[in-house]
């Protein structure tokens, strides 16, 4: 269970893992999202000195527009990032 900020929740559901590859897969059950049938994957490969992350998402916008939920959704993207950053800054 995933805790927003302004409140409400995210229920996700892991489909998948591999730690050999460093990739994993999930969707979302329940969300205050504008969005349903939503899948996505995060995954890290090496770069440089450090690695590289990518996170891509595949949903369909409800409730909203497709450029109000694309806002959303990289809103959410975003801060993510922006957290994996600072846990990764206190090692």
């Amino acid at each position: 269970m995933l805790a927003l900020k302004g409140g409400g929740a995210i229920e996700e559901r892991l489909l998948s893992s591999s730690a050999s590859s460093h990739r994993i897969r999930y969707s979302i059950l329940t969300s205050p999202l504008p969005v349903k049938d939503y899948a996505a994957s995060l995954s890290a490969e090496p770069a440089g000195r450090g690695a590289r992350v990518v996170w891509t998402a595949h949903y369909t916008s409800n409730s909203a527009s497709d450029e109000e939920t694309r806002k959303v959704i990289s809103g959410i993207v975003t801060a993510g990032f922006d957290g994996l950053k600072q846990k990764l800054a206190a090692r």
